[in-house]
């Protein structure tokens, strides 16, 4: 199993707490905001240690999208379109 995913998984159980708690729209900024911090360590990863860490901080922003987003569009989508 790569890290990626296992990370994503870690985010997806994260999601629903989080969302919960601080709300969904706060919680697809904040990870939006981790995913994007994942990417830009992905482009400027130098070494292997750093590469490993930008993929569990992506994953971890993949994961907290996932849930949440579905989440949210399923509120907010009229009944007919459902």
């Amino acid at each position: 199993m790569s890290i990626l995913t296992a990370s994503m998984m870690l985010g997806n159980l994260l999601s629903c707490p989080l969302s919960d708690q601080v709300g969904r729209r706060q919680t697809l900024v904040a990870a939006s905001a981790v995913a994007v911090a994942g990417w830009a360590t992905l482009a400027v990863a130098d070494q292997f240690s750093t590469l490993l860490v930008a993929r569990v901080v992506l994953g971890l922003g993949a994961g907290l999208l996932d849930p949440t987003s579905y989440l949210m569009l399923s509120e907010i989508s009229l009944i007919r379109y459902s």
